[in-house]
């Protein structure tokens, strides 16, 4: 979808710490985990796991900022993303991406979302 960034796209992992497992392997020494600013917080845990399950000199989590509220996706969030990709719901899921993609590539998207999401999805 996006061949411009396709080599620095890896999706085979599916969660934080294999994520984090794999940035290790690829050799890198310090991390950091770029969330939502209501995130920060609950995300915290991944301390607890540095030096078990991976080894960072330096693991930081950064907030990607505040949301804008004058902002086209101000009220969109990720969880509310996948549910209108798992119910089909175009309508929904369009207003959560920006206006530069096309509706064939939004399509497209929400299609891909949902076919990575687990069976026991709800």
């Amino acid at each position: 979808m996006f061949p411009s960034y396709a080599k620095n796209i890896v999706g085979a992992q599916k969660s934080v710490i294999e994520c984090l497992q794999d940035i290790q392997e690829a050799g890198y020494e310090d991390a950091t985990l770029v969330v939502g600013s209501d995130r920060v917080a609950a995300f915290a845990w991944i301390h607890k796991y540095n030096g078990k399950d991976y080894y960072f000199r330096k693991l930081d989590i950064v907030s990607s900022g505040n949301r804008d509220a004058d902002g086209d996706t101000f009220a969109i969030s990720g969880t509310k993303m996948r549910r209108a990709a798992f119910a089909e719901d175009f309508a929904a899921f369009r207003q959560g991406i920006p206006r530069a993609l096309s509706d064939g590539e939004c399509k497209k998207l929400m299609n891909e979302i949902k076919s990575n999401l687990p069976s026991n999805f709800k």
